[in-house]
């Protein structure tokens, strides 16, 4: 082939079964177009080895452009699935750590005012127990001391003392034996022959049984309020 790629031209189209035009005024020898068949012209004819060539190179440079295409796709697909990352992280991940965050905090709060709370609660407990242990202590040894003197009193002033504790009974004997008086709404007395009738007599029956407390007493206890009414006291 010549150097201006011309050679073996023809107008017999009939040599081979393929050939390809070639415009004169093209630039390039680059730019090839298949014909079946073609109306007379100049015609570059070109063995079967190199059209197979020609055809593997253009598969090769197709293949080519499909890859780069499926990259380019590949590429568009990953700064998609980077950007529906970045939407989910803004729109949805970040809110709910924040949320997340915020009931974390709430939680510990809540904890920690509860362990404050039963800490305090406990405390308040043992401060009242210590108080009421105190108080029953101290009331303890109030009767204890009390009956304490109370035995040295009797220890010294053992008539005089019982009759202390008989004559301050009294009031509560009289008022257990006119108890009944005081609730009733109506009182019926029956009386034969003369004497007073009315309060006066009710009034002389309650008198007449406190008359008898001291020989109750004495039946009792042994003691007798009279004879020791009428002693001298004797200390120890």
């Amino acid at each position: 082939m010549d150097p201006t790629g011309l050679a073996e031209l023809t107008r017999d189209h009939s040599l081979y079964p393929l050939y390809f035009y070639i415009p004169l005024w093209s630039p390039a020898l680059t730019s090839l177009w298949f014909l079946g068949t073609c109306p007379p012209a100049l015609m570059l004819s070109i063995s079967p080895s190199q059209v197979a060539k020609t055809k593997q190179q253009i598969e090769e440079q197709r293949v080519q452009v499909q890859v780069v295409e499926r990259s380019q796709q590949v590429a568009v697909q990953e700064q998609e699935i980077a950007r529906r990352e970045k939407e989910l992280e803004a729109r949805v991940r970040k809110p709910a750590e924040a949320e997340r965050y915020k009931l974390e905090r709430l939680a510990e709060a809540e904890k920690s005012q509860l362990i404050m709370q039963a800490e305090a609660e406990a405390e308040s407990v043992r401060m009242r127990g210590e108080a009421e242990a105190f108080a029953i202590g101290a009331r303890a040894r109030a009767e204890a001391e009390q009956m304490a003197k109370k035995a040295e009193a009797f220890q010294l002033y053992q008539e005089a003392a019982q009759l202390d504790m008989l004559l301050e009974k009294l009031p509560q004997v009289a008022e257990e034996i006119s108890g009944p008086l005081t609730s009733a709404k109506k009182i019926t007395l029956v009386s034969s022959g003369s004497g007073a009738m009315g309060a006066a007599k009710v009034t002389g029956e309650v008198l007449d049984i406190l008359s008898h407390l001291p020989e109750t007493v004495e039946r009792l206890t042994g003691v007798s309020i009279s004879q020791v009414n009428h002693k001298p006291l004797r200390t120890a």
